[in-house]
């Protein structure tokens, strides 16, 4: 309904919209002047803009109408459902849910699909009877024939007075039904007590003493019932109203005694504000227009606070037809509407309480959405409409706010919220949000799911922080690392040069030997072609040692980026282990190698791992020297740790003290003649940038360091 509306008030912009083509399309035998097409364009825009403003005035009337009657079914007490001339359910009330199983994706739905709570076989030939006559229709229903309600079906009609459906509501009138049937059974009693009487009456000829007996019994037999009545019962004039007969508990619901009510006018105790509503009632049944009449009204007690009743009333007459006297019952409902009145109070403090956690979620600088489980956005704080400039109220009650995000990235978020829904406590997942102006942030999210008493999920809440900031600097942190490391390594590969020299000395003096011996071989008859092979093997081998010894050296100076992959930890100790070689043999120095041939592969970059070590190599072979040893060893060990690889290197030189062992990772804390002392802090650091950890365990005599590195998935 408001949708139609909306369309409606819309009209008149399109009207005027579609004038401007016209008037140009139209042929005219002179060309008007350029003043004047500027001046009707003028009119024309000005005339939009007030339509325009009409139009968005109505539009926020509509919405404001729209909300109002949201609250207002949402406060309604009695069971209400719109449906549509197919039908299907339009909308609800929260109350119908009680009497039939409804749930928010039903709109929409046809009526039938729907189960009741009630016993209304009648319910599918009533609307169609409505729809066809556009006439009401009352029944009333029952709930196990222990709860009864009014069912009622009225047309409602649109705006230009067509039928758009029917309005079905179900009042309960249980405690009216049973007031019905116990003044039924009371009538019955009292018609009895008439037959009996009449009936003694006529024996009263025959035998008066008899007849006198069985009216007297007649009369307390009727009295009993009419004094041990749990509910008012009143006899009233049908012309005046004035009391005729009260039973205790009407006195008592009051607080009048029976003597103070007597001859009474029942508009009296009435209420003032009830008082027009009672007397015209009264009218109604004293001509005959209604066989009863029955409201919920107000009475003032003897000490002036109010009794709330559900009154019915019905005209007793005589033979003839001629009113006798009003019989009316009563029940006290007032602390059924002090329920009411209270459940009024506590929805005013819930909305309270709805601003309050909107003003306090508007302050948080996190994004918070909530979600439906369909993934509809329910509610969200300023800071989702501050992070992508844009109003996230056209979102709500859809999934367009899924457009925010990256195609390639939406399947992720479909992901996260598949976990929660399938029992998962908090999901943490990144993703890009895209801005108004086109740029994209990224978002660090915890999400997480709220569920009902009965353990269903009712909403995903997701709390979101802007991340861009610290990945850009981390990113930043990261790439200065790596070239930190590859300075390290270069001044590292500088070291190691003249080494390396020496190595290739080695293999290309061989390889000229070899040579020099093959030409002589070349030179002789008959040709050794035995030896000759042998001795260009020799000069292939010692080829690959001295390129082998270069590429290596290449690749450990290359710059070489933290993207950790899977490699095998054992083949790059001992490659390490390889280059440090030449430089403990010349010191003198035993190195020695004790691997865990079951380990699995880590997560790591070779290069950087080789340049660690290398690092905690050369720390060992300076402590060594600088303690004026001539002989040391070094001991270089992997093998297991919880969940992750360890790296050990152990060396036979003085050690550190736990007071320095805390601070040979500070910057600029080395005490050698050369170097920045930022080696070990470059080295933890590229090793915790690998997911692991290097530490140095106080020891003395003998320096130990470790590091460990987790295994590949």
């Amino acid at each position: 309904m408001p949708e139609k509306k909306t369309a409606e008030k819309a009209a008149p912009a399109k009207s005027v919209r579609a004038r401007a083509p016209a008037a140009r399309g139209k042929a005219t035998p002179v060309k008007p002047s350029p003043r004047t097409s500027e001046e009707e364009m003028q009119s024309l825009n000005e005339e939009l803009s007030t339509v325009n403003s009409q139009l968005r005035t109505k539009l926020d009337e509509l919405e404001g109408s729209n909300t109002e009657m949201v609250n207002l079914l949402a406060s309604v007490e009695h069971a209400t459902l719109f449906l549509g001339v197919d039908r299907t359910i339009q909308r609800f009330t929260p109350s119908a849910t009680r009497l039939f199983n409804l749930i928010a994706t039903d709109i929409g739905r046809p009526i039938d699909h729907i189960t009741a709570r009630v016993d209304d076989p009648e319910l599918s030939r009533d609307i169609d009877h409505v729809l066809q006559k556009h006439v009401p229709c009352e029944r009333e229903v029952s709930r196990e024939n222990a709860q009864w309600f009014l069912r009622r079906i009225t047309p409602y009609r649109t705006a230009d007075n067509q039928v758009g459906g029917v309005v079905l509501t179900l009042t309960d009138i249980t405690r009216i039904k049973q007031a019905e049937l116990d003044l039924r059974s009371l009538a019955g009693r009292l018609e009895q007590g008439v037959a009996e009487r009449t009936a003694d009456l006529e024996a009263e000829m025959k035998e008066r003493q008899l007849a006198e007996r069985a009216v007297r019994a007649s009369e307390r037999k009727f009295r009993a019932l009419f004094q041990d009545a749990p509910v008012g019962i009143v006899q009233a004039d049908p012309n005046d109203g004035r009391f005729l007969l009260v039973n205790p508990r009407f006195c008592s619901m009051t607080g009048y005694g029976e003597s103070e009510l007597l001859g009474k006018p029942f508009s009296e105790i009435t209420h003032p504000e009830d008082r027009a509503l009672s007397e015209e009632g009264f009218a109604n049944l004293g001509r005959g227009s209604i066989p009863d009449y029955q409201a919920e009204k107000r009475c003032i007690r003897k000490d002036g606070t109010t009794l709330w009743g559900d009154l019915k009333v019905i005209l007793v007459r005589d033979p003839q037809g001629q009113p006798l006297h009003t019989l009316a019952v009563m029940s006290d409902i007032t602390e059924h509407k002090q329920l009411q009145a209270k459940l009024a109070e506590h929805s005013a403090e819930l909305q309270r309480e709805r601003t309050f956690t909107d003003a306090i979620l508007n302050t948080v600088a996190a994004l918070i959405m909530v979600l439906d489980p369909e993934g509809r956005l329910v509610r969200f704080n300023r800071a989702c409409n501050t992070t992508t400039g844009l109003d996230l109220r056209e979102f709500v009650g859809t999934t367009g706010w899924m457009d925010l995000i990256p195609p390639d990235e939406r399947a992720g978020v479909l992901r996260v919220n598949a976990r929660l829904l399938a029992g998962e406590e908090h999901v943490l997942h990144e993703s890009h949000w895209r801005r108004r102006d086109g740029s994209r942030r990224l978002l660090g999210w915890r999400n997480t799911a709220l569920r009902d008493e009965a353990g269903q999920i009712q909403y995903l809440i997701g709390t979101g922080i802007d991340i861009t900031d610290q990945h850009m600097a981390e990113t930043r942190a990261r790439e200065t690392l790596e070239e930190a490391s590859r300075l390290q390594r270069l001044q590292t590969a500088n070291e190691l040069a003249t080494l390396l020299a020496h190595e290739l000395n080695q293999p290309l003096a061989a390889i000229a030997n070899y040579a020099e011996a093959g030409q002589l071989l070349l030179s002789h008859a008959p040709l050794e072609q035995d030896k000759l092979m042998r001795n260009l093997d020799q000069i292939s081998q010692q080829s690959l040692r001295a390129g082998e010894a270069i590429r290596h050296l290449r690749a450990f100076v290359g710059r070489g980026r933290i993207d950790p992959v899977p490699l095998d930890l054992n083949t790059v100790v001992r490659n390490t282990c390889t280059l440090m070689a030449p430089k403990t043999r010349s010191r003198g120095i035993e190195l020695m190698l004790d691997q865990d041939g079951t380990l699995p592969h880590v997560m790591g970059v070779g290069v950087h791992i080789e340049q660690v070590l290398l690092n905690l190599l050369r720390n060992a072979i300076d402590a060594i020297r600088d303690a004026g040893m001539k002989h040391g060893s070094i001991r270089v060990e992997t093998c297991h740790e919880v969940g992750m690889a360890r790296v050990s290197v152990h060396d036979s030189g003085p050690g550190i003290d736990a007071e320095h062992a805390d601070k040979v990772f500070e910057p600029l804390a080395s005490r050698k003649e050369y170097g920045l002392g930022v080696g070990l802090r470059i080295s933890r650091s590229l090793i915790e940038a690998h997911g692991g950890r290097l530490w140095v365990e106080p020891h003395r005599p003998g320096g130990i360091f470790h590091f460990v590195l987790p295994y590949a998935p």
